[in-house]
């Protein structure tokens, strides 16, 4: 259980060669768990091609229904190439030897906004712990609030750098050292990231300035940027 891969979201669908690069570059020749957070064509368009060429075992979803191609792509590929497409209702958790990964899906049946149906995922290896919040918005944020008062080293921030009440009280408590932002361009970043992150003495990193990397030992966490 030792050596296990986690794929979080597959960018656009021209993004796809990118990806499969990066995971030769790593090594990773297996995707043990494969998390879409949601079906924005942002999140989902490069899957279906990932999961034929890179070996999948289990791929995981958000409980919608989303009408698109990129979405029923994916889930044909998960269906014939994987042990299965899972749209959670329930939280799930998995361990390896050195931590452990909990998926938390939204509660509700009915979002207005899609993004509220965002899949947030925490990892926490050896001393240190990570949150990816997908696309969450407001109402999403506030359910995984009272559902999780951890404290989290790194978080990637949701929705490309919006930034709104709840994921505001989140930071308060989660206390993060490090915050990522995926974004391709300065304006999706509200000013207000900027000031909090400031604020709470949290280094701020922006995809448009470069390609992020975090490695971490279970002690200490490294993060560098390709500008």
């Amino acid at each position: 259980m030792d050596d296990i891969n986690i794929l979080i979201d597959s960018a656009d669908q021209d993004d796809s060669d990118y990806i499969l690069e990066s995971l030769e570059e790593l090594g990773v020749d297996k995707i043990d768990h494969f998390i879409i957070t949601h079906y924005d064509n942002d999140h989902v368009g490069s899957a279906a091609r990932v999961i034929y060429k890179v070996e999948t075992d289990k791929v995981y979803g958000p409980d919608y229904e989303r009408d698109s191609k990129r979405t029923r792509n994916m889930i044909e590929a998960a269906s014939t190439h994987s042990s299965g497409f899972s749209k959670l209702r329930e939280t799930i958790s998995f361990s390896t030897e050195n931590g452990d990964v909990t998926i938390y899906p939204a509660r509700e049946n009915y979002y207005e906004n899609e993004n509220d149906y965002s899949l947030i995922i925490s990892l926490t290896y050896g001393t240190r712990s990570f949150l990816f919040t997908g696309d969450a918005k407001n109402v999403r944020m506030a359910e995984f609030n009272e559902k999780c008062t951890e404290k989290f080293d790194l978080i990637k921030t949701p929705h490309h750098g919006n930034f709104q009440k709840e994921f505001n009280e989140c930071l308060n408590y989660a206390k993060p050292r490090y915050l990522v932002t995926c974004t391709d361009q300065r304006k999706s970043v509200e000013d207000t990231l900027f000031s909090k992150a400031r604020n709470i003495g949290a280094k701020l990193y922006l995809t448009y300035e470069g390609e992020v990397t975090a490695v971490c030992d279970g002690t200490n966490i490294n993060i560098s940027q390709k500008h």
